[in-house]
């Protein structure tokens, strides 16, 4: 996705989903472009540009639970978690 300028990013990061508790990043990109998933993902504010951070990661589930600053966390699941690359 490109931010608001219309740029690419040239950073890949690391996805999201091999972050810890309590960690947190800028997004730096989305891997996967379908219009559900960037809807998902723009309903609670994570796009290129965000900060972010890690409040729960529950490997047992498969899931984590992220947060930016304007807007209300969010559970996922890691598989989803792959496809935001973060820095």
């Amino acid at each position: 996705i490109p931010d608001a300028n219309g740029k690419m990013s040239e950073t890949e990061g690391v996805p999201r989903s091999e972050f810890e508790e309590g960690d947190t990043g800028t997004i730096t990109r989305v891997r996967d472009q379908s219009p559900q998933f960037l809807e998902f993902l723009s309903r609670f504010g994570l796009r290129p540009g965000t900060s972010i951070s890690v409040l729960e990661l529950i490997r047992e589930a498969q899931s984590i639970q992220v947060k930016s600053k304007r807007n209300e966390p969010v559970t996922m699941s890691l598989e989803a978690a792959k496809k935001i690359l973060v820095l």
